[in-house]
């Protein structure tokens, strides 16, 4: 990735994305690719010891609202998703795309839940188009 530091922690990837602006292009390993725009809210809970496991989670923005195909009668797609990682003594692992829904009942918003996308393979920086 153009401008990428091979000693850059996942967050210190995503915050120097946020800054440059324009969209991110994610890839997953099954090979599709999902267009969105880095909100700069993210959060990282180290791992306290040896063995522990912490997390990592990153706000994103789809240009359109993302439907991952399986949702049940009262979930609602949106424009929401996170990126998320576990991080543990050997580094990052199961780094993934979720895209947000709405839990609708009765006519209320009830919770909103995170549904997986996949695994991501790449993270890469694009600059917007003038339209």
């Amino acid at each position: 990735m153009e401008g990428e530091d091979a000693t850059d922690t996942l967050p210190e990837k995503i915050k120097r994305m946020s800054r440059e602006g324009g969209h991110v292009d994610v890839e997953l390993t099954d090979g599709s690719t999902h267009r969105a725009y880095l909100i700069g809210d993210y959060e990282l809970e180290e791992p306290e010891w040896s063995g522990d496991v912490g997390s990592f989670w990153a706000r994103l923005e789809f240009p359109d609202p993302k439907d991952p195909g399986n949702l049940e009668e009262d979930q609602y797609p949106t424009q929401m998703g996170e990126i998320t990682a576990k991080v543990t003594d050997n580094g990052w692992e199961e780094i993934e795309l979720l895209t947000d829904v709405q839990r609708v009942k009765d006519d209320e918003l009830e919770r909103w839940e995170g549904i997986r996308l996949g695994e991501i393979e790449s993270i890469e920086t694009k600059e917007d188009e003038e339209s």
